[in-house]
């Protein structure tokens, strides 16, 4: 069996967790450790897949860790296109994936979602946002730094939103947010490892 087919099958098993029927993996690159690359899930049939390397031009391998990234792009049978990406580390990564992002974000119905390993006010993602300044933004993250300044955050516990507010708000009503909120402060404004 090859890496894509264990990671194919890492995907199906996910997908038949969650009751989501269709599934996609774009494969990335392959290291020692394994197959990498982005998974996507969805309700909604899958109509066109395809997978977009991100190109690796003025990338200084040797200064940090560094791994090929892609984009999955898929197209869904309600008209929408999803991009999914992993940005690398470094901000030459970033730009590259910027520029291959804004060649293939759509207009309209079209959904962003990734790992972008910057923050929102990073001006590496500002092409992205000036983009889709009119659009609803969902980010996911694990820094409280990342996503204190959105107009309403959601805490969730164990699948369920517990609470849904701006940061201040959040900070009053909810144990749960003002203890991640501290502990990441403690760390200055890290993630605990």
């Amino acid at each position: 069996r090859s890496h894509m087919e264990e990671f194919d099958s890492q995907t199906k098993k996910l997908s038949d967790l969650t009751g989501m029927k269709y599934y996609k993996f774009a494969e990335a690159c392959t290291l020692e450790e394994g197959t990498f690359g982005n998974g996507f899930l969805s309700r909604i049939p899958i109509t066109d897949c395809s997978v977009i390397h991100i190109p690796e031009k003025d990338v200084d391998k040797s200064v940090m860790f560094y791994e090929m990234r892609c984009i999955l792009k898929a197209k869904l049978a309600n008209g929408f296109t999803v991009l999914v990406t992993h940005f690398g580390l470094s901000e030459k990564e970033h730009i590259n994936a910027v520029e291959v992002i804004m060649e293939n974000l759509e207009e309209e119905k079209c959904i962003l979602m990734g790992d972008f390993n910057v923050t929102p006010d990073n001006k590496v993602i500002a092409p992205i946002k000036e983009k889709m300044k009119d659009t609803t933004v969902i980010m996911i993250a694990q820094r409280i730094a990342s996503v204190k300044e959105a107009d309403r955050i959601a805490v969730i516990e164990d699948g369920t939103i517990k609470h849904c507010a701006p940061h201040d708000e959040l900070m009053r009503i909810s144990e749960t947010y003002r203890d991640i909120y501290d502990s990441q402060m403690k760390n200055g404004g890290v993630v605990n490892e």
